[in-house]
């Protein structure tokens, strides 16, 4: 079974330089900065991202894609540079390429699931884009890594709905202090219409669900 580890150390900050000033760089708006999770593409050597909305991203100073497979997750900030052509935009990073926790949906009988831990999670956000369920959260972090693992049950109650439960294990980590992160986590194809997500919150009162639906 995999099991996805989550901690301090989990999160791996990538720096870049910047090239020097350019006359292209002029055209650089730095007031429409934005922050987005994006998935890693290969194009030939460079790493580019894609965006949810399917806009790909090329970085002007590039990067090599070495650094991050395709698929993983990451959450960058950046300037455009010039217009969108083609569903492409050339962008300047500003900020280093932050990986998310990018994982996949396991499939477990009723029993496998009652195996798994359920402790409460702090959670910011949840919402479905980019063919991922995606996540903003707080763990409260002493020593140990703690472990976030995405489940659906089998059978399913119906077929228009993909039923999920986010499965939090402290590993019995102590009481210490909370730390922010991001988590994502791959849809099946075909997707069914509906998509709700359970999640056992420390914040807002206990279990919830999140229901999305097909646009």
């Amino acid at each position: 079974m995999m099991k996805h580890v989550l901690g301090v150390a989990g999160y791996i900050f990538f720096l870049f330089l910047m090239s020097a000033c350019s006359q292209e760089e002029e055209e650089i708006n730095l007031t429409d900065f934005r922050y987005d999770i994006v998935t890693c593409r290969h194009d030939g050597v460079d790493l580019v991202f894609l965006r949810d909305d399917t806009t790909l991203l090329y970085p002007q100073s590039a990067v090599s894609s070495d650094l991050l497979p395709v698929d993983q997750r990451a959450l960058i900030g950046y300037s455009p540079l010039g217009k969108i052509v083609d569903r492409q935009l050339s962008i300047v990073l500003q900020t280093s390429i932050k990986p998310v926790m990018t994982g996949d949906i396991l499939s477990l009988s009723p029993g496998g699931a009652q195996e798994l831990a359920d402790d409460p999670l702090y959670l910011t956000s949840v919402w479905c884009s980019g063919g991922y369920v995606n996540l903003r959260y707080k763990i409260e972090y002493h020593d140990v890594s703690h472990m976030l693992t995405m489940i659906a049950v089998f059978p399913q109650n119906s077929a228009d709905t993909l039923d999920l439960q986010l499965r939090h294990d402290t590993r019995g980590d102590a009481p210490g202090y909370y730390v922010s992160g991001y988590a994502s986590f791959r849809l099946p194809r075909p997707l069914p219409p509906v998509v709700r997500v359970g999640i056992n919150t420390s914040n807002l009162g206990g279990r919830r669900q999140f229901v999305f639906t097909e646009k």
